[in-house]
This record gives structure tokens, sequence and C-alpha cells, in this order.
């Protein structure tokens, strides 16, 4: 039982902004399509285009905050820098 309840806990993700995010809250990233290719989370389909080529042919990106890499920033839907990812 213990070990089904640490499954079903939501990881909390930690930005630079301080505000609390869930691992499934929708963020935005600016990535190259290849970047974006390289995650993990490409296959789960969780992901989607908001606008293409907006910075010399990077692509906005709406993810689960899970996969955003610690260093990472992430951005509102209008691509205004928001905060980077701490841990």
């Amino acid at each position: 039982m213990k070990q089904l309840k640490n499954n079903l806990k939501l990881r909390i993700m930690k930005f630079s902004d301080n505000i609390i995010r869930k691992n499934l809250d929708v963020v935005y990233v600016i990535r190259t399509t290849s970047e974006m290719e390289a995650r993990e989370e490409f296959n789960s389909y969780l992901w989607d285009i908001e606008r293409e080529n907006i910075l010399n042919g990077k692509n906005l990106y709406s993810i689960p905050a899970r996969d955003v890499k610690i260093g990472e920033s992430i951005y509102t839907k209008n691509a205004k820098y928001i905060a980077y990812r701490v841990e």
C-alpha cells in the first residue's frame, strides 16, 4: 500500500520565481525540433507547438513541468520570460 501511495504522489518542480508547479502543470519552453525530439516527454504526446519559428528556428512548446531541464527557462504563452528551473 505504501508503494502505491508513493507512485501517486505528485512531485513539485522548483523554479526561480518561487511559484509552486506540479509535475503535470503546463509550462512553455523554447526549443529546436531536435531538442524537443531528444526529450523523454516527446513520446508521451503531452506537448504541443504553440508558435513556430519564434527565435532563430526555435519553436514555443507547451509541455508538462516535469520535462523542463534544470537551468532551462520557461515562458508565457506569448514567449515572455518567466523563470528557470532550479531543481
